[in-house]
């Protein structure tokens, strides 16, 4: 299995769209190799936020198709910018 972590901080403007886009997020269920998600806000409060979007893949390959496809692009128009949140990727895969 496949393990994406998305660890988002944002700004105190930015933290209620994030978590009203990523509420809204139900373009990964009828992508192929797609396992489950799950968007984790900290219980540390305070400006910035700290979320954690975590998605499941079957393969490595699977989650590499969903990050070039129409309905990536679609899910991460428009998130840049200034007092954007920002996000650091990170990859793992599980040990047999």
């Amino acid at each position: 299995m496949f393990i994406a972590i998305n660890r988002i901080t944002a700004p105190a403007g930015a933290a209620e769209h994030l978590e009203r886009a990523f509420a809204q997020a139900g373009n990964l269920q009828g992508m192929p190799g797609f396992l489950g998600f799950q968007f984790l806000r900290s219980t540390r409060e305070g400006d910035p936020r700290e979320y954690l979007a975590i998605t499941q893949w079957e393969t490595r390959a699977a989650f590499d198709a969903w990050t070039k496809s129409e309905s990536f692009r679609q899910a991460h128009q428009g998130s840049g910018g200034p007092g954007a949140p920002t996000a650091r990727l990170d990859t793992y895969e599980t040990v047999d």
